[in-house]
This record gives structure tokens, C-alpha cells and sequence, in this order.
């Protein structure tokens, strides 16, 4: 997905929307809206300096094993 695209979505029954705010190479802004807490898996490069928020709220960033891909889990119902 590119920035201002959107997608929503039903997955097992709960309703999960997401929308690229801002995709820039040193900037990206995610906002995502789910019913569930939920892993969110983003396709770039875990490299040091990232920072992501949950509710507003710094959370840890984890790497994907093997990939490298950025992973932020929601223990929350929503995250922005």
C-alpha cells in the first residue's frame, strides 16, 4: 500500500482498518483501528532510531525472525 491508501477489512469475524498516513523513507505514520489486539507487521527494515506508539503511548518495536520486517503488537483495541 501507498500513502493515503486505506484498507478495511473483516478477519475472523473482527473488523481491522488501516490507512497509510505518511510513507516516507525516514518517516512513516500507520493508523490502524481494530476490535481486537493484533500484531502488526510492517514491511520495512527494522534498523535502529524507529520509533512506534500505541494509543499515543512508545511501545517496543520487535524484528521478524528471519526477515528483518518491523512487528508492533496491540495489546490494545485500537492503535494510531
Amino acid at each position: 500500500m501507498k500513502q493515503g491508501a486505506s484498507d478495511r477489512r473483516m478477519i475472523r469475524g473482527r473488523l481491522m482498518c488501516q490507512d497509510i498516513l505518511k510513507w516516507k523513507s525516514e518517516h512513516r505514520v500507520i493508523a490502524v483501528t481494530a476490535d481486537d489486539p493484533l500484531t502488526i507487521r510492517i514491511r520495512t527494515f527494522n534498523f535502529p532510531g524507529w520509533k512506534a506508539y500505541v494509543d499515543g503511548i512508545q511501545t517496543a518495536i520487535h524484528t521478524e525472525e528471519g526477515i528483518g520486517a518491523i512487528l508492533i503488537y496491540s495489546g490494545r483495541c485500537s492503535s494510531h
